[in-house]
């Protein structure tokens, strides 16, 4: 199961180019060249080059063309259609085509040594494992794909993946928590230098002694500023750990949370961990244990658990009206016990089955902090606010929306729940350094037997997985529990009497 190449692409055309990053793997492409030699019955394709890719790529999805012009190898009623699997150019085949966060990510699978010119997908087990592996970067690159360019840090962060979990196109680790733990132990090749094939990283002698942890930690919201409906969240994390110490070694750990916040529950701990019984406890305001654990050798889960926060990170109002003229705004509250610093934070605002948003206009100085824009499908409004919230930790925005031409039913429907006034925005961020819960796991307190030397490095980051802001002017799709169905009873019984 190997790879032959990746490609990423823009919907967009960037300097007159779609393509945004790619990468080959020569190690594959050799083994592919002696294959087809040995084999008479399949012919060895040559890739041509990247920009040719692209463009082959781009028009068998209709990107960047004219989808009403008649293309007979991608509209063609004798073609057999195979998704996510395409054939480009008539030559370059089984190309793995994923799209996610708005940018289209490509792999090329090499085909087992078979006597089949063209093997059933079935039987390439390279499809399913390119598949994830598209996946996996999708989610490496993250919300900040509308804005992803060549030169974006994140690409480097992409290359770093790539060497150290697909090292000569052979996929070994595609678990994209792995990507930044895994950068620390290479280093990027010089693309100017020539590297030994059999050299795919760099390895830096000072990192052998490590134990690395990092608290990831998310948080779901739904936000509905109603009366007599309760606003919901869920928070949860997780402890990801990866140990590199030779032998196999016994390591003592500490977690814990402040005692301002309530204590952590549902804690799962991995098999190979054993809680001392002798867990500290204040009075019930907060839970700190100590850990021991013979670590396997490769990154595992320390432990998950949920926090029962009282309140939400970010409070938030959001107010939408009209049909082809629509009010926006977006009021925006952080909490002052997070930490005002963000890698990103922004507020996608979908406006669906309206068709797209022609332009957006914004009053002046309603807008405190970031910047507006429109994404690339022209329904949603992308209001960045950037690194940090300003001194009052608010930020509000006030828009308004126009649409080209009458609603009519010749408008697919984007959502069947989000019609006319029901809508909602969607937060993302993310922080790193801290959590919300103030769960932390001390490196003072790591402790190794038999006794070495090691450099603990401990993270944390703290994201959004769905957090949503209902309009207030529209309804809003809500769990029926116990407690809102025993209100709505009595208010019935209310109205009767």
């Amino acid at each position: 199961m190997s790879l032959r190449g990746v490609w990423i692409l823009s919907p967009k055309e960037i300097d007159g180019k779609f393509l945004i990053y790619a990468k080959r793997f020569p190690v594959v492409e050799k083994k592919e060249y002696l294959w087809c030699n040995q084999d008479n019955s399949r012919k060895y394709q040559p890739l041509p080059d990247d920009s040719q890719i692209a463009a082959g790529i781009a028009c068998e999805i209709g990107i960047g063309t004219d989808l009403n012009k008649f293309n007979e190898s991608r509209d063609s009623c004798d073609k057999l259609c195979q998704k996510p699997v395409y054939e480009i150019d008539g030559k370059i085949w089984p190309m793995v085509i994923y799209e996610k966060h708005g940018l289209i990510f490509a792999c090329l699978p090499l085909v087992n040594n078979t006597s089949e010119s063209r093997p059933p997908i079935v039987s390439i087990p390279g499809v399913s494992m390119g598949l994830s592996l598209l996946d996996s970067l999708a989610n490496i690159v993250g919300p900040v794909a509308s804005s992803l360019a060549i030169g974006h840090p994140k690409l480097m962060e992409l290359n770093d993946f790539l060497t150290a979990g697909v090292p000569f196109g052979t996929p070994i680790d595609l678990n994209p928590s792995t990507a930044k733990l895994q950068a620390k132990f290479t280093t990027s090749i010089n693309p100017h230098k020539k590297q030994p094939a059999w050299k795919p990283t760099v390895i830096v002698p000072k990192t052998r002694n490590q134990i690395n942890t990092t608290i990831r930690e998310e948080i779901r919201a739904s936000i509905y500023n109603r009366p007599g409906i309760p606003d919901v969240w869920d928070l949860y994390g997780s402890v990801m750990c990866k140990v590199d110490l030779e032998g196999k070694p016994d390591i003592i750990a500490s977690i814990s949370v402040s005692p301002k916040h309530p204590p952590l529950v549902s804690v799962q701990m991995h098999s190979c961990v054993h809680v001392d019984e002798s867990d500290d406890s204040i009075k019930g305001c907060f839970i700190g244990r100590k850990i021991r654990f013979s670590p396997p050798t490769e990154l595992f889960n320390l432990c998950n658990y949920i926090s029962p926060m009282p309140s939400l990170p970010i409070k938030g109002i959001y107010e939408m009206k009209g049909d082809q003229v629509v009010k926006v705004c977006v009021n925006l509250k952080l909490d002052g016990s997070v930490t005002n610093a963000f890698e990103y934070c922004e507020v996608h605002i979908p406006i669906f089955n309206r068709g797209p948003i022609s332009k957006i206009e914004v009053s002046t100085g309603t807008t405190n902090v970031g910047s507006i824009g429109l994404a690339q499908d022209k329904k949603r409004i992308i209001w960045n606010i950037g690194t940090k919230f300003p001194r009052n930790l608010e930020a509000t925005l006030n828009a308004v929306a126009l649409f080209d031409g009458k609603i009519s039913d010749k408008i697919p429907h984007d959502d069947q729940f989000c019609i006319g006034k029901n809508a909602y925005a969607q937060v993302r961020f993310k922080i790193n350094g801290s959590t919300f819960s103030s769960c932390q796991l001390d490196p003072q307190s790591i402790s190794v037997s038999p006794n070495v030397y090691f450099k603990p490095n401990c993270a944390a980051e703290f994201t959004a997985s769905q957090y949503l802001i209902w309009n207030s002017f529209g309804d809003a799709p809500i769990a029926l529990t116990q407690q809102l169905q025993n209100e709505i009873s009595e208010k019935k019984l209310n109205q009767q009497n």
